[in-house]
C-alpha cells in the first residue's frame, strides 16, 4: 500500500486531512496499522482510529447516524494529517458512507455477511452494490487482493491507475495475462511469490516503471 499511498498523499498537503477506508470480514485491524505506517514513513502524522479508547458504535438504527458522528469526530481532529477507518460493512448497509469521501480504499477480502445483509435490508445485491458505492467515492485509488474474481469485477470500471491490485503468483515470470495488460495500461500491482522450500516471500512492485523486490 506505501507506493500509492505516497502519489496519492503527500507530506505537507493543506486542507482536509486525507481518509483511508479498510473494508472487508477479515484483518481490517492489522491491514489499518500497516498503512498508517506506511503513511508516517512518508511523512504523514496518521492515526487509526482506535476502537479501545473510542469504541466503534454499537447497532444502532440508521437514522441515529452513529457510525457518522463516530468517523466525523475523528476526522474533525486537529492532532492528525491523515485517519485511517476500517469499517465493517453492516455500517455502510445501515448508514451509508460515514464521510462524503475518501482518499484511499482498501478491501481484505471478498468476506461479509451479505446474503444476512440482503435480507435484512430487502436490498438484492447489496455486495456489488457496495462495492460499486465504495469504488465510485474513493478519489485516489482502490488497493484490493487481486485473486479474488469478485474485487476484480468490482473495480474493472475505474482507470488502471486508481487500482493496484495484490496477488499471489507461483513465480515473477508467470503472471496472468490481465496483470500484464493493467500495468500495460499504465497500473501498478503488488506480486507475491512464495518460496516453499524456506517459506520466504518475496515482494515484487510491477508497473510501467518498475518491476522490483
Amino acid at each position: 500500500a506505501e507506493a500509492i499511498l505516497r502519489h496519492a498523499i503527500p507530506a505537507g498537503t493543506d486542507g482536509s486531512i486525507p481518509v483511508v477506508a479498510v473494508m472487508g470480514r477479515y484483518g481490517k485491524q492489522q491491514c489499518a496499522e500497516m498503512a498508517c505506517t506506511a503513511m508516517r514513513l512518508s511523512g504523514i502524522e496518521a492515526r487509526v482510529a482506535d476502537n479501545l479508547r473510542d469504541p466503534f458504535p454499537a447497532d444502532l438504527h440508521s437514522y441515529q447516524g452513529s457510525v457518522r458522528s463516530w468517523a466525523g469526530a475523528w476526522a474533525a481532529r486537529s492532532d492528525l494529517q491523515g485517519l485511517i477507518l476500517p469499517l465493517p460493512w453492516r455500517a455502510l448497509v445501515r448508514e451509508g458512507l460515514p464521510l462524503q469521501r475518501f482518499t484511499v480504499t482498501i478491501l481484505t477480502d471478498d468476506g461479509g455477511d451479505f446474503d444476512a445483509l440482503a435480507a435484512q435490508w430487502q436490498m438484492p445485491n447489496v455486495r456489488d452494490r457496495l462495492y460499486r458505492t465504495v469504488c465510485d467515492s474513493t478519489s485516489a485509488g482502490i488497493i484490493f487482493d487481486g485473486n479474488l474474481p469478485a474485487l476484480l469485477a468490482a473495480t474493472a470500471h475505474l482507470p488502471a491507475a486508481a487500482r493496484m491490485p495484490c496477488v499471489v503468483v507461483e513465480t515473477i515470470d508467470t503472471l496472468p495475462d490481465w496483470l500484464r495488460q493493467h500495468c500495460d495500461a499504465g497500473g501498478e500491482a503488488f506480486a507475491m511469490v512464495a518460496r516453499a522450500a524456506d517459506g520466504t516471500v518475496t515482494v515484487y512492485l510491477l508497473g510501467r516503471r518498475t518491476q522490483s523486490p
